[in-house]
């Protein structure tokens, strides 16, 4: 040992000590291991099979207490959620014989004797269920009081069994354990006795080869201080421990050197302090500054730095919230899945990020993203770093583009099916125009066909100028540049012009259609759009006549405060809860028998919608499936007691022919309308000049000084039809002008007065109509 120097003693020393140890450690691993195995083996075992054994009995109790339930429930939905928690406690049953076939250490055929018992309570209990669903409720009880306890009860019988055998199994194995760790504690003592000695004689054999040296170099620093000339010659052949002492005056040396190399670096700590101090300071204004809230934890979940967001967003101070984990007062649940989330970061160093729902101060519910990152500084001690950065705008913006895109997507689609049926629509009373237009040359048939193929010609016409209408009406909807004139209006004379039109126009014998009425003839006269109004009534009434087979279809009004009431109710289909939700939107028809074999664009309701809103008022849908609906709408009730005159629309028969002197100027640009047009007002013996476009209905007009009457068509080259107005009033402020144009727009109609025009007319214009027109402005007397 003396040949070897300190350093190798060392080396030898702490080796043996460690490798006592290790051998040590070793050891007491092996014996928990064994411990361990013993504990698994119980549990494993004896135990699960205990446990299984207990929960076949339990669900089987469950089973026979909600099969009495089933059997005695009043109604199906009762009847369902015992029939549910019966099958699912059968499901756990049968995982618990799994469990039992897999652990059990006894003779399988205890096993198979109560699967067998518990199969046969599944007959039975199978046998019930089907009694009671065919109501048969005295035999499944009479079955269930027989039966039923007997097969439980077996079951028990066969349970406790393996209950018995589980428990003496696990007793065996416990005793053994116990005698097994007896005999291995003994083995650990006499072993731990063993090391114990050999690291105390290790110890001090090596503890007296380094104490003799030192001492050696004790007495030589003495020499050395007396300054005897005979130490440094002896010194120069003597081993390790002279030459340590010889190395005392350079320690002296080096130690003066280390001193003054102390206070230089002292002086640098204090510089170098004062830059991290305001280094700090200003690391610490920056995460005040930061918009999101900033947060530092120790490896204990405390809390050591929060900047100014973290106090804001939470309502807290900074004094309130350092040294505490933040989550005193939180639920069990909730303290446990945040220090889980601590938990896995300090230990893996995973980023952690996950969106959270939380409640500011103010009481705002605000999305956050949070994320928590592992920094580890250089004395290896881990913090939690988290940032929370608020998301609620950007989930609001992702939120609202989802619907947007859904939205746009059904919008997309229902375009898609209406430009179809729009296609079949229009197709259909052109097809029969065209068709019954070509069969009117044919001198095969005969007249009274040809005046059924004009009837009908008529027809699709109307039609197509409904669909037409439609169109128009929802695009200016859909602009909000539809504009609503109000002006007096009477409601009786309204309810009574649509029960005349739609009584001539129903051919259902099956259906009647009534009419009310909450006003007087003398206190009828409201305020509104009278066009919107009856436009709106009559898409109610059609769509009650078109669903409605058999039964009635009854209109009209009533006054509600400061609304008037109008309703359109029918004995028809009805509609279902999940159509009420879209009939009013765009395009959208409810599929049923009738719409598939009926027409109709799918813009009625919606157009409706649009027209009472902009009248101020709502609409909505009441109705029982199969016994009808009832749509009602409100618009304001603002009462005028100006009665008006209502001009009667006459028939051709009542003509008198005392017009020879008068002379009618047409403008209208398209010669089939100007024919149609002379046509009709040929029974009048009237003096008609025909202008192409407006320049020429001024010129025309300037050379005609008896012109009585301006049929004013408005889109027309060179002038249009307010243009010639404009530049014929200048002339004349007497001759009446009537507006006769395909634009059929109320703020049209307005364009029209204001130009000038007496009266505005929307093509196409019937003769009815005409006539009236005529007999107003021409003073005639039919």
């Amino acid at each position: 040992m003396k040949k070897l120097r300190f350093r190798t003693r060392l080396i030898i020393a702490f080796s043996s000590i460690l490798a006592f140890m290790l051998v040590l450690g070793l050891f007491a691993l092996y014996e928990l291991n064994t411990i361990d195995k013993h504990l698994q083996r119980m549990y494993n075992q004896p135990l699960v099979v205990s446990n299984a054994v207990r929960d076949i009995e339990a669900n089987t109790e469950l089973i026979s207490h909600k099969l009495d339930h089933f059997i005695m429930a009043e109604d199906s939905l009762e009847a369902a959620v015992h029939l549910k928690t019966i099958n699912t406690s059968d499901k756990l049953i049968n995982n618990s014989f799994k469990i039992i076939s897999n652990k059990f250490l006894g003779e399988t055929t205890s096993i198979d004797s109560l699967h067998n018992a518990y199969k046969n309570y599944s007959v039975l209990v199978d046998d019930i269920i089907k009694l009671k669903k065919k109501e048969d409720i005295v035999g499944a009880y009479s079955l269930y009081q027989k039966r039923g306890k007997i097969k439980v009860d077996d079951i028990y019988e066969k349970a406790r069994v393996l209950t018995d055998f589980a428990q003496n199994k696990a007793d065996e194995i416990y005793q053994n354990s116990i005698e097994e760790t007896k005999q291995n504690i003994v083995l650990f003592c006499v072993v731990m006795a063993i090391f114990i000695l050999a690291s105390i004689s290790i110890a001090i054999t090596v503890s007296k080869s380094i104490s003799k040296p030192i001492w050696h170099f004790i007495k030589e620093l003495k020499l050395l201080y007396k300054k005897e000339e005979t130490v440094q010659s002896v010194l120069l052949n003597e081993n390790e421990e002279r030459l340590l002492a010889s190395s005392i005056e350079e320690l002296k040396t080096a130690y003066f050197k280390l001193n003054t190399f102390n206070s230089q670096l002292s002086e640098k700590v204090k510089e170098r302090t004062h830059e991290l101090h305001k280094s700090k300071d200003f690391l610490h204004n920056i995460i005040n500054n930061l918009a999101d809230p900033v947060f530092v934890k120790d490896e204990k979940s405390r809390l050591i730095i929060v900047n100014n967001a973290f106090c804001n967003i939470f309502g807290v101070s900074q004094e309130e919230v350092l040294g505490k984990t933040f989550t005193e007062g939180l639920s069990k649940d909730e303290f446990n899945r945040i220090n889980n989330i601590d938990e896995k970061v300090l230990e893996n160093g995973e980023e952690h990020i996950k969106q959270d729902s939380l409640t500011t101060s103010q009481g705002d519910s605000r999305t956050v993203l949070t994320k928590i990152i592992r920094y580890v500084d250089e004395s290896n001690k881990r913090f939690l770093v988290g940032v929370l950065t608020d998301i609620t705008e950007l989930k609001n913006q992702r939120v609202q583009l989802k619907k947007a895109k859904e939205k746009a997507e059904h919008s997309e689609k229902l375009k898609t099916a209406f430009l179809a049926n729009m296609s079949h629509e229009i197709r259909t009373p052109m097809n029969a125009i065209l068709g019954f237009t070509s069969l009117l040359d044919d001198d095969v048939v005969d007249e009274s066909k040809k005046k059924k193929f004009i009837e009908l010609i008529q027809e699709a016409g109307k039609r197509l100028l409904a669909i037409i209408s439609d169109v128009v009406d929802i695009s200016k909807i859909e602009a909000k540049q539809l504009s609503i004139n109000l002006d007096t209006c009477n409601l009786n004379e309204i309810i009574d012009s649509l029960y005349f039109q739609f009584s001539i126009q129903n051919k259902t014998k099956d259906v009647s259609i009534e009419i009310h009425k909450s006003l007087d003839d003398n206190d009828c006269f409201v305020k509104t759009d009278r066009n919107r109004l009856v436009q709106i009534l009559s898409n109610l009434i059609e769509n009650a006549l078109k669903f409605t087979k058999q039964g009635s279809v009854t209109f009209g009004y009533g006054i509600d405060k400061d609304k008037i009431k109008f309703y359109v109710k029918d004995t028809g289909i009805g509609i279902s809860e999940k159509d009420k939700k879209i009939i009013f939107n765009r395009f959208s028809q409810v599929d049923n028998e009738y719409t598939k074999a009926g027409t109709g664009t799918g813009l009625g309701l919606s157009i409706a919608k649009g027209l009472v809103e902009l009248l101020g008022g709502n609409i909505w849908v009441e109705n029982t499936l199969t016994e009808g609906s009832t749509f009602i709408f409100t618009v304001p009730f603002v009462s005028d007691n100006q009665k008006e005159t209502y001009v009667s629309i006459v028939k051709e028969d009542m003509i008198k022919n005392n017009t020879e002197e008068k002379t009618i100027l047409v403008a209208e640009d398209e010669l089939t309308n100007f024919i149609y047009i002379r046509e009709v007002l040929k029974v009048f013996n009237i003096k008609i000049i025909r202008a192409e476009n407006g320049q020429e209905a001024v010129d025309l007009f300037k050379e005609n000084k008896d012109i009585n009457l301006i049929l004013m068509d408005i889109k027309m080259p060179i002038l249009n039809g307010y243009e010639a107005t404009l530049e014929i009033r200048k002339t004349s402020t007497t001759v009446p002008i009537i507006a006769i144009t395909a634009y059929a727009m109320a703020e049209d109609e307005a364009l029209a007065m204001k130009a000038g025009c007496n009266e505005y007319i929307s093509k196409p214009v019937s003769k009815g109509l005409l006539y009236n027109v005529i007999k107003k402005y021409l003073h005639l007397d039919f």
